[in-house]
């Protein structure tokens, strides 16, 4: 893109140039900087092509950069108050011999508006003269007055703020100095050192002028340079291609990607193009009189169209660089000849057709032959094209050539519907291209059956991630993921349009200890697969189970505790355990008896007591180690361990005083009273009667009626609290 071309818009807004250049300048010019921008100035520096007194000499460049000094952090006053006090100040240059202290040379440089305001006036249209118009127009002009011309062009500051004005003078003046090292010069920011000697390797500190020693680190930029002949990079060569009386060139100035390559970004800042008629002797003109910029950052190639005098003939094409030191390298030639441009001829299938054996037959026809006899002459051939998602076309035959009087073609072993779309191409390389055709196929394959699914917990987000392997089909258009709580549950479809291989289930029932998945692939026909093979997930289970209920509880006549119970209702108990602990103890107890969930059991009989009182209790455990509630909450049983009961206990009615007789016979020791219980008939309850001393062993009971029938039972309470079992009788009276 030439300045010519980019400022041909006298309508151009300002605020969209400012911008448009502040990209030239971070994109292009800075790109010469060789240090990083947190010092005031930056620049380049080599030996130029030219001897003084047999000596080489060194040229320097250089641009206001950042200032780290400033209060202000924005990046773009690290800018402007770097140029505004090199406007005022200018720049001291110091040479001193490389791992040298002694300075040796020292000049202050400084704009000098006379020589620019000359230049810029003079008749002689150039590039030095329109930088130098452009440089004193962003240094001097003042805000209402045209700040300067490019190529031609002039170009207005907008009115604005201070800081808008500034920012788009330092912009100009960027671009000004990248157009012309001559007037990059005059404006005080370039400058040859003509003193130097063959070979010697030089430091050049470059510093704002007035400022102290104690800034110079801040606020200067050393560059290191060597007196010898420059190794110059060359262009990369063009590439173009013919039209109709015209060429267009194209070629890289930068590839991020290639070293090689990106080293012509640092050593050119504009382009010229020249061309030559492929005759003896080869003079070349130039075909472009304004310099060619790489002003966009977005590509790494330029282009320019050329004007040719003659179809047909041959011409060498060329680029010459141009360095940031005015110097101009030339690229190797191309060549390149203007073509007569050809009619646009139509192309279009008139039919196709399909077979039973998965054949496709395509014909086309090309009705220039019927209205141009040299038509055909004018094309290379065909290329014919396929595509499944009307998207993105492929060549059926690798990118080659049908010939140009093929009209036909037989696609074979063909699975699936598609596009085709027939291409002509011309001798000049243009591509003709037909309206597409769908071909449909029937399809009654599905897809295979799904493979490789696989579930896992998500602890993070508390779901479910489900992922599979791809199925291979080029028809595949989606997958079913289908749902069940129950292994011999039927599965819900859980989504039904899924594209990738990775599902995220969050609509998860937690009241389930495991989830089971299915999946289902279908192609365009919605056709279905087989369905895979199902995929059983364990949740991660925090719910403890229901605890066990004691059911039934007692002694036994020789003293032991009777236990049973029923077990947890939950189905994912492994184990269970029995614990005693004495009556009010706080620990935790000792476990008497533990058994998997297997075993069943439902009893136990705790035969090692000691007299004292007992707290049993059951804790269910799951398999993942969740244990049922171990408080008393869960069931407290209180027992006492008790003695033998009565020896004999014999009842003998006597009608005639109307009395029942009780005698019994108990020889154990520490017995402090006997309890007595009494009841009418042998269905009633049995009710406290009497209580009787420990040494009496006989009773009588004169409240009893002829006929009737009376229960007795009878135990011995000891001195430790501790109680017999009872002893029961029936009397019956008979009259």
């Amino acid at each position: 893109m030439s300045v010519e071309d980019f400022t041909k818009n006298k309508d151009m807004k300002m605020s969209y140039f400012r911008a448009f250049l502040w990209q030239v300048v971070m994109g292009c010019l800075l790109s010469f900087t060789l240090q990083a921008q947190t010092k005031t100035v930056s620049g380049t520096g080599r030996g130029l092509q030219g001897r003084i007194n047999n000596n080489y000499v060194i040229g320097l460049r250089w641009m206001p950069v950042g200032d780290t000094t400033t209060a202000n952090s924005s990046a773009t006053n690290y800018y402007l108050n770097a140029w505004m006090r090199y406007r005022a100040n200018g720049y001291t240059i110091e040479r001193r011999r490389k791992n040298s202290t002694t300075i040796e040379r020292t000049v202050t440089i400084l704009p000098d508006s006379a020589a620019l305001s000359a230049l810029a006036l003079s008749s002689t249209s150039s590039i030095e003269s329109e930088a130098s118009d452009l440089l004193y127009g962003a240094l001097y002009e003042p805000i209402e007055l045209d700040s300067g011309q490019v190529n031609g062009q002039a170009i207005r500051i907008e009115q604005g703020t201070t800081a808008d004005e500034q920012y788009q003078r330092y912009t100009l003046t960027a671009l000004g100095a990248e157009m012309s090292f001559r007037a990059a010069q005059l404006a005080g920011l370039g400058w040859i050192d003509s003193t130097v000697s063959f070979g010697i390797h030089y430091e050049y500190r470059i510093r704002e002028a007035g400022i102290s020693e104690a800034d110079t680190a801040v606020r200067s930029f050393v560059i290191s340079a060597q007196a010898v002949p420059p190794t110059l990079v060359l262009v990369y060569p063009p590439r173009a291609k013919g039209g109709n009386k015209e060429a267009m060139v194209e070629w890289r100035w930068r590839d991020s990607n290639n070293a090689t390559i990106s080293n012509y970004y640092k050593a050119f800042s504009s382009y010229f193009v020249e061309k030559a008629p492929l005759v003896s002797p080869i003079v070349y003109t130039r075909v472009n009189t304004k310099p060619l910029f790489p002003f966009s950052d977005l590509t790494d190639t330029l282009s320019y169209r050329i004007p040719l005098d003659t179809n047909g003939v041959n011409y060498y094409v060329k680029i010459v660089g141009r360095t940031p030191f005015d110097e101009e390298i030339n690229s190797a030639p191309t060549s390149v000849k203007g073509v007569e441009p050809i009619p646009y001829y139509s192309i279009r299938f008139d039919s196709t057709h399909r077979s039973a054996n998965n054949q496709v037959y395509l014909h086309w026809v090309f009705p220039a032959d019927t209205v141009d006899a040299q038509a055909q002459s004018k094309i290379r051939g065909f290329i014919l094209r396929q595509s499944s998602d009307f998207q993105t076309f492929q060549s059926v035959t690798s990118g080659a050539f049908l010939s140009a009087s093929t009209r036909q073609f037989t696609l074979n072993n063909v699975t699936q519907s598609r596009y085709y779309m027939i291409s002509a191409v011309t001798v000049n390389r243009d591509t003709i291209h037909s309206v597409p055709v769908f071909v449909d196929l029937p399809d009654d394959t599905p897809p295979a059956k799904p493979r490789g699914l696989l579930a896992t917990w998500q602890d993070s987000t508390k779901t479910i991630k489900v992922t599979w392997s791809p199925n291979t089909e080029t028809d595949l258009l989606g997958y079913k993921l289908l749902h069940a709580s129950l292994p011999n549950e039927e599965p819900s479809v859980l989504a039904d349009s899924i594209t990738t291989t990775t599902y995220i289930d969050t609509l998860i029932k937690m009241d389930n200890r495991k989830a089971y998945y299915y999946l289902v692939a279908y192609d365009k026909r919605y056709n279905h697969s087989e369905i895979s093979d199902r995929i059983e997930l364990k949740k991660p289970d925090k719910i403890a189970p229901a605890r066990p209920v004691f059911s039934n509880y007692g002694l036994t006549a020789s003293g032991s505790v009777s236990l049973s119970w029923v077990n947890s209702a939950s189905i994912d108990v492994a184990s269970y355990r029995l614990t005693r602990k004495p009556k009010g103890n706080t620990g935790v107890g000792s476990i008497i008896k533990s058994w998997t969930v297997a075993q069943a059991a439902e009893t136990y009989m705790d035969s090692s007591t000691q007299v004292t009182s007992y707290t049993y209790y059951i804790q269910a455990i799951d398999s993942t180690n969740n244990m049922s509630a171990d408080s008393i909450d869960v069931e407290v049983l209180t027992v006492m361990k008790s003695k033998p009961s009565l020896d004999s206990l014999v009842g003998v009615a006597d009608t005639l005083f109307k009395q029942v007789a009780l005698r019994w016979v108990y020889d154990a020791t520490g017995v402090v009273e006997f309890q007595l219980l009494k009841a009418e008939g042998t269905s009633e309850q049995l009710s406290s009667w009497k209580i009787v001393d420990s040494f009496a062993r006989t009773i009588f009971d004169d409240k009893v009626a002829l006929g009737k029938t009376y229960r007795y039972a009878i135990r011995a309470v000891f001195s430790d609290g501790t109680m017999s079992n009872w002893k029961e009788i029936t009397v019956a009276i008979n009259p």
